[in-house]
């Protein structure tokens, strides 16, 4: 914090504090206050709100390219004629359907 002399006395200069509203409470960067999702007391910008979106669709497909390969391999366990490729388009079909092998109801 700078301070300077004026005759006798010091004074420091006051510090910027930015507005609580326009900084993001996941990276601390202070943005426009319309490019921030506000909830209780939780600010978020845009940006980390995309990479947020990034990380979940990163995760849903590791998570559908594990279930197609764990149905594909009870389908081929299960009817033998099989092939590799035609288990697997089958079992994204069956995924894509809504069967989640971990929730078979």
């Amino acid at each position: 914090m700078a301070t300077y002399s004026y005759g006798y006395e010091w004074r420091q200069i006051p510090q910027y504090e930015p507005d609580p509203k326009t900084v993001c409470n996941f990276c601390k960067q202070v943005t426009a206050e319309d490019k921030m999702i506000a909830g209780p007391g939780v600010n978020i910008c845009t940006e980390c709100v995309e990479l947020c979106n990034e990380i979940f669709a990163d995760k849903r497909t590791e998570y559908r390219n594990k279930a197609i390969k764990d149905i594909a391999q009870t389908l081929c366990t299960v009817e033998e004629t099989l092939t590799v490729e035609r288990a697997i388009a089958l079992a994204g079909g069956v995924f894509d359907a809504g069967y989640r092998k971990d929730n078979p109801a």
